[in-house]
């Protein structure tokens, strides 16, 4: 298994631009139903470059539950603290879930991607590729 080279942060830092620190925002599917809030996310770790958001779907008070990854061309950014993805909640419940968010793999990438019909950025641009 090949480690992902992106940074997941739960906190909206200063490295990230303004519209994008979103951690703590709503998220809402196409339907704008409320299915979760940003618990993080997984950004370049040289540029700060947004790739994924993180949040969990299920679990008791945000513990436990599925980590739910969501690729940046798959969202519109927040509008008054929401972030409304372009699926529905029962297409988004399939979506692959990775095992440890601390420890993403390139593979785990790969199939929420695929799952998503889009793109290897790392391939497409070259950026991304493991050192």
């Amino acid at each position: 298994m090949t480690a992902s080279p992106l940074l997941y942060t739960t906190e909206n830092i200063n490295h990230l631009l303004k519209e994008e620190q979103i951690i703590g925002h709503y998220v809402y599917d196409m339907y704008d139903e409320n299915i979760g809030r940003i618990k993080g996310l997984l950004v370049e770790s040289k540029t700060f470059f947004l790739r994924y958001i993180v949040y969990t779907q299920g679990g008791i008070l945000s513990i436990g539950g599925k980590i739910i990854l969501v690729p940046q061309e798959m969202f519109n950014m927040p509008e008054f603290g929401k972030v409304k993805l372009f699926r529905s909640i029962q297409w988004i419940k399939d979506i692959p879930s990775p095992h440890d968010i601390e420890a993403l793999t390139r593979e785990e990438e790969e199939l929420v991607l695929d799952y998503f019909n889009l793109p290897k950025y790392w391939e497409e641009t070259g950026q991304g590729l493991p050192s």
